[in-house]
């Protein structure tokens, strides 16, 4: 059962550094036994679909996880009483 994967979803990333960069599609599956697993896309294997909606992934993916950390960090301050 562990070989049955089902995509829970897909994100864009780019990632960077010193003299190399790089534009992944990230895939999230699910095993047979619920656990789940991660996989890169590299930009040689990506289909033109995946290339044409890469820029607008990647820009929602950047948005939502700061969106995200805005609001793990709201719950991590201490509320003040007045």
């Amino acid at each position: 059962m562990d070989d049955v994967r089902n995509i829970v979803c897909a994100y864009a990333e780019n990632a960077s550094g010193p003299g190399w960069s790089n534009s992944l599609v990230w895939v999230i599956e699910r095993d047979g036994n619920g656990r789940l697993h991660q996989r890169a896309i590299q930009p040689e294997e990506q289909t033109a679909e995946m290339v044409a909606l890469f820029q607008v992934c990647a820009a929602s993916h950047v948005a939502l996880t700061k969106a995200v950390m805005n609001a793990d960090e709201k719950k991590r301050r201490p509320r003040r009483v007045a």
